[in-house]
């Protein structure tokens, strides 16, 4: 059984009704800088990138956002506006409404638990790639990441599975 908060959310006996799906083009702006968020995205199929612009009109890479990732909840929760969500490929996206996915994780404390673990499984792989960038050489960035992959693996951590206890 895939135990991912994505799953779970597309799978929700409540709150999967309120998702619809759309499909997006290569290089496609989602979401533009300073537009107001009032979806969550989970990404089914493709890759988003998240970018911002320099001062100097520079874009600045941020993310990447592929299979089962969630956007853009730091945004919606800090209230930032300054990103840019681009389709870097052809990328299949459901969308739930934001008042609609702060119900559920307010109602369903699964859910919560489980959005929590997701938040700390992408927090643990952006530090990795952070990380990553110290080395020198392209050689030992991928020997490097090569050998954290096994610390990334999509799974949710088996804790996820037991129950959480009131």
């Amino acid at each position: 059984m895939d135990t991912t908060f994505a799953y779970q959310c597309l799978h929700h006996k409540t709150y999967a009704q309120y998702l619809r799906y759309e499909t997006y083009k290569t290089a496609y702006v989602i979401h533009p800088i300073g537009a107001a968020i009032k979806e969550f995205g989970i990404v089914l199929d493709g890759c988003l990138k998240a970018e911002k612009y320099t001062v100097n009109g520079d874009d600045v890479f941020c993310a990447y956002f592929e299979d089962n990732d969630i956007f853009p909840e730091f945004l919606y929760f800090t209230g930032n506006k300054i990103y840019s969500f681009i389709a870097v490929k052809k990328t299949e996206v459901a969308w739930m409404p934001a008042s609609v996915f702060e119900r559920m994780i307010q109602e369903d404390h699964d859910m919560l638990y489980s959005f929590m673990l997701y938040i700390a499984h992408r927090g643990m792989k952006n530090q990795t790639l952070l990380n990553c960038l110290h080395y020198q050489t392209i050689h030992q960035r991928i020997a490097f990441w090569l050998l954290s992959m096994n610390n990334l693996s999509q799974d949710v951590p088996r804790v996820f599975l037991c129950r959480r206890v009131a």
